[in-house]
């Protein structure tokens, strides 16, 4: 991994003639030769976030707090309507964790009341009259038979744009680097594999494995993994969800090749469980 400063001096990493190339080329950050074959220099291009790139993954850390990023940005987008109020981006002094953050917490007032509803229009073809008939649509397509009957309705619902923007948002989060795996399933579609969670405390608690059940909701998939810096093994089964959540221990002490090495295992344990069943729905508490 890469890890940059926003304006600060360049700094040298090993790098393949490849990688060097879809780095350049990419132009988020500046690449140059090093003082010996192999070794290149990097450094910032004015941006700052996180990407893969040639299959390195970069992250640049703003030359500012991230609050003011923040503000920087609202502020270039909409300086007139702009509020004084501060975002909170928690202590998290890297972009995307940060804006994760405050999304998080904007997303909870914002639901704290519940679910936004609204009219949505909708054509259907019904067993019975709600709305007005589609005549047209019924002619054409019924060729005179009166059921089932092509209508129009307003539908009093959650599904409507202000709540598609959220959970867009929260899907788009989810892809967040070292935290949602991909794999390629059966039809050539990139699907989620795996979602896993890393905690440094001891144990799981109730946030926790809410958090998860939430990440597996979203992605479809029915085994999430909780990973803590001690502790032992242990098997959440979700009652009534179908899911299930691993809770998995590293243990920090160890010296760093094993360590490493625990972690190696881990991952590949994790990606070697392959993708899950397509036809698998795990069930929305709730519904």
């Amino acid at each position: 991994m890469i890890h940059l400063v926003e304006g600060a001096p360049p700094v040298e990493y090993e790098l393949t003639a490849e990688q060097a190339v879809a780095l350049s080329a990419a132009k988020a950050v500046r690449v140059s030769p090093g003082p010996r074959a192999g070794l290149w220099k990097v450094r910032d291009n004015g941006y700052v976030g996180a990407a893969v790139i040639g299959g390195v993954e970069v992250r640049i850390t703003p030359k500012v707090p991230v609050d003011r990023v923040f503000f920087l940005l609202g502020y270039a987008r909409r300086p007139r309507g702009w509020r004084q109020e501060e975002v909170h981006a928690g202590e998290h002094p890297e972009l995307l964790p940060a804006l994760a953050h405050a999304y998080a917490l904007a997303a909870d007032r914002a639901l704290r009341r519940g679910v936004l509803q609204g009219y949505r229009e909708m054509e259907e073809a019904l067993p019975v009259v709600r709305g007005r008939i589609r005549e047209a649509d019924q002619l054409r397509r019924r060729y005179g038979l009166p059921l089932p009957v092509e209508v129009r309705y307003d539908d009093y619902t959650v599904d409507i744009a202000e709540n598609r923007l959220l959970l867009a948002a929260s899907i788009r989060l989810l892809r967040l680097p070292d935290l949602v795996h991909y794999a390629i399933d059966s039809t050539g579609r990139e699907v989620p594999a795996a979602v896993l969670d890393s905690k440094y405390k001891v144990s799981a608690d109730g946030a926790d494995l809410y958090q998860m059940l939430a990440y597996c909701t979203a992605l479809g998939l029915g085994r999430g993994h909780l990973v803590y810096a001690t502790g032992e093994p242990y098997r959440h089964a979700v009652r009534g969800t179908g899911i299930e959540i691993t809770q998995h221990a590293i243990d920090l002490t160890l010296p760093p090749s094993e360590l490493l090495g625990s972690v190696e295992r881990l991952a590949e344990s994790i990606v070697g469980l392959g993708i899950p069943d397509p036809t698998h729905q795990p069930v929305i508490p709730g519904r």
